[in-house]
């Protein structure tokens, strides 16, 4: 929404609810409001009510030629409080910021509670009472480039704020915020924080005031903040180590120190992990799928097995979160507080595409939000044990900040490493960006998590470097995993009488089955509408076919025009039974569902997602591995062509090499055993 000082319209946004009230300022004009909304805010609203704004020159606010000074702005953001009619508030500002919360608080004595300085300064010229400055010269020198090379020196600019390496989704944001803009701003934005001043002010803060600074920020050097430290009566100084100016890989940590500052009532001291009564574990089970949650729940019940009185929390959305609940599973009440991740994957499928890396590149605010609700989570439960499927946001930040670790951390996954599927260079270095973090931050902190569970073999690696100047995969993931092997959800003697299953859905000995499965989510559907396509050719070609579809929890069967001979299925609990007693399966690429085909010993098409490199290479690599699978492309098979493919693999023999059955119990014992180690601390 919008209000105005003197004819200038400034955008304000109101997030939350409740007390206390946080406003926060971004820095100068090469970025906006945007850049706490990506981390804190989700966080922090829903704690409190925060409110954002976009600094006049920057964002949807207005672009005035005039009147970029530090007065302005403050009169900008009164504007701003009386709007939103807000009482007494705090203010947080971030590097620039800082001075138009301090400027602010002197100016309106009186309404403001709390000040926050993130990454800032009280001036920036040098003197000889301010050694820590800068020369006036380098300054002046520095504006002349923002004025004669505006480009050149944003790039030089966002590399220094953005020092961390594999930094470069914040780095491409930053570029994108500030060309909404003109350079002649970027000009004016910068010499206005360099030549302004707060100095004479800061004696007379009246209220607490807490300072964050990254160690390793290379625009705004850590003196300044120890300055503002030493002049502020009763400030309160936290160094962020390993931080750079945006706090880009340690904001999560900034977040709680905002929180506990604001709300000191509220704060916890991190949970005891729980020496008296059943072990209690918080699972978090991926939903891109449901592949996930059913070996997870298999690696679970060996578990229970071992440990009757296992207390099991799940930290989970839908489709997740109905199955579970469909089972009995206990959820957990901050469950609701989770963003969609599964449906963030589905609106980056098209035509039967899903650039994978692209989708989760893009999800950086969505995992941003999921991973302080994992903080939540733990802070207020003593949990004995963390479990994470694929939950990359939690694998990432606490080894970026294992100081909110509260318990043993389990982290599983059936892929290491993404792979390249597109010529362009941009998604290219997305790709080594993504391998990058993933080496980096297990070197940095490597106590980020207890256990590292590769689902599969070391063969199931690709033997390939990460990409320029990274390691092998295979051999890294050696250093850095352990391999269980494979976990099968299910027993394969529980599906081995074929003949009694087929009779128990209704199938005669007759009935020539072709089952359809895409899996968890609604991007497969082009592939059920091409056997659509091919059924009338497929009834000639095949006496006495059936088409089953499952439909998965994503598709609704009543979407597809009613066919003879064709079974449109809502979501089953068990589509083993349908995998095991059909004659032949059409299917997406997916790892869960191929592995378990294999195991089974069916006939099967699969047509990998384009784009999607873990469907494209990996999932290749390990059903070559078994023999297993047809592997078909979706755009060069032509209805007539799917006929033909599917007559000639129609109940076929197979000889794959057998599937490890014990999977899921070797990867239970492993979990127990960090389990067991962390009671005996």
């Amino acid at each position: 929404m919008y209000t105005e000082n003197n004819g200038v319209k400034i955008w304000y946004e109101i997030h939350g609810q409740g007390e206390p009230t946080l406003v926060m300022i971004p820095g100068f004009q090469i970025v906006h409001s945007e850049i706490f909304k990506r981390a804190f805010v989700p966080f922090l609203s829903r704690h409190m009510r925060v409110v954002t704004l976009d600094v006049r020159g920057s964002g949807k606010s207005d672009r005035p030629e005039e009147d970029y000074d530090f007065e302005t702005y403050v009169e900008d953001v009164h504007a701003v409080v009386e709007a939103a009619q807000l009482g007494r508030f705090a203010m947080a500002g971030l590097s620039c910021g800082a001075l138009t919360i301090i400027k602010y608080h002197a100016t309106h004595p009186g309404r403001v509670s709390h000040l926050i300085s993130l990454n800032g300064y009280a001036r920036m010229v040098q003197s000889e009472d301010y050694p820590q400055g800068m020369p006036n010269e380098v300054l002046e020198g520095a504006i002349k480039i923002w004025r004669e090379q505006p480009e050149a020196m944003l790039k030089r600019f966002i590399e220094r704020a953005c020092s961390e390496k594999y930094s470069l989704r914040d780095k491409e944001l930053i570029w994108e915020w500030a060309h909404e803009t003109s350079p002649k701003i970027w000009e004016t934005g910068f010499a206005a924080s360099t030549f302004s001043e707060v100095d004479k002010h800061l004696k007379n803060i009246d209220v607490p005031v807490l300072i964050c600074h990254g160690q390793k920020d290379k625009i705004i050097y850590p003196a300044a903040s120890d300055y503002l430290h030493q002049k502020i009566p009763g400030s309160k100084f936290i160094p962020i180590s390993d931080s750079g100016h945006g706090f880009i890989r340690t904001w999560p940590q900034v977040s709680r120190h905002i929180f506990d500052f604001l709300k000191p009532e509220m704060r916890k001291p991190s949970p005891q992990r729980r020496h008296e009564g059943p072990p209690r574990i918080l699972w978090i089970s991926s939903p891109i799928g449901l592949g996930h949650v059913k070996r997870d729940l298999a690696i679970a019940e060996e578990m229970r097995k071992k440990m009757p009185d296992l207390n099991i929390h799940w930290l989970c959305v839908d489709p997740v979160r109905s199955f579970l609940k469909g089972v009995g599973e206990e959820i957990h009440p901050l469950s609701n507080a989770l963003w969609d991740e599964s449906g963030h994957f589905e609106s980056h499928g098209k035509a039967y595409s899903l650039d994978a890396t692209e989708a989760y590149w893009e999800m950086d605010k969505l995992l941003n939000n999921n991973f302080m609700v994992f903080t939540d989570a733990v802070r207020e439960d003593g949990y004995d044990l963390v479990v994470g499927d694929e939950s990359w946001e939690v694998d990432q930040y606490l080894h970026y900040n294992p100081s909110l670790k509260t318990a043993p951390f389990v982290f599983m996954t059936d892929l290491v490493g993404a792979s390249n599927v597109s010529e362009d260079k941009t998604k290219q270095a997305h790709v080594h960006n993504v391998n990058g973090t993933w080496v980096e931050m297990r070197e940095v902190n490597p106590e980020g998590s207890d256990l590292s569970i590769f689902l599969g073999e070391p063969e199931d690696v690709p033997d390939r470097e990460f990409g320029e100047g990274l390691p092998n995969m295979r051999a890294w993931a050696k250093e850095h995993f352990s391999f269980p092997g494979y976990a099968l959800p299910f027993d394969l003697a529980d599906y081995s009488d074929r003949q009694t299953l087929r009779t128990e859905l209704g199938f005669s000995p007759e009935d020539k089955i072709l089952l359809v499965a895409v899996g968890g989510t609604s991007v497969g559907r082009p592939l059920i509408e091409k056997c659509l396509e091919a059924q009338p050719i497929l009834k000639e070609k095949i006496h006495g076919i059936r088409i089953v579809v499952l439909c998965g929890p994503r598709i609704a069967p009543d979407s597809f025009d009613h066919l003879d001979g064709i079974e449109f299925l809502p979501f089953v609990k068990d589509p083993i039974r349908y995998y095991a007693a059909c004659d032949l399966a059409v299917i997406q690429g997916g790892l869960s569902t191929a592995m378990e085909l294999t195991a089974l010993g069916r006939p099967f098409l699969y047509f990998p997602l384009k784009d999607h490199f873990e469907q494209q290479h990996l999932v290749e690599l390990r059903v070559k591995r078994y023999k297993a699978g047809v592997r078909m492309d979706f755009d060069d098979t032509s209805p007539s062509e799917l006929a033909e493919a599917i007559a000639n693999n129609m109940g076929t023999s197979v000889n794959y090499a057998p599937v490890n059955t014990d999977g899921a119990k070797k990867a239970a014992s492993m979990i127990i055993e960090v389990l067991q180690k962390g009671a005996s601390r």
